[in-house]
């Protein structure tokens, strides 16, 4: 993340306001959410899409719980 030092000086906004809009930001729009780091344990990660025909989705889903990660 950057600092707000950094931005204030990047687009030349007084740091109060960048402060402000932060706050607000965190404040309203955003929401905080704790992740294991999964690599710490030697995991690895991996995100992806499938698309299915005819609403088999939840057959698919099944399917791939079923799979031996070996």
């Amino acid at each position: 993340m950057k600092s707000t030092k950094n931005i204030s000086k990047e687009f030349v906004i007084p740091v109060t306001t960048i402060r402000r809009r932060r706050k607000r930001l965190e404040k309203e729009f955003l929401k905080i959410h704790y992740v294991l780091d999964i690599e710490k344990f030697g995991w690895r990660r991996v995100d992806f899409f499938i698309s299915k025909m005819q609403g088999k989705i939840n057959r698919a889903a099944n399917g791939l719980m079923k799979l031996d990660g070996k």
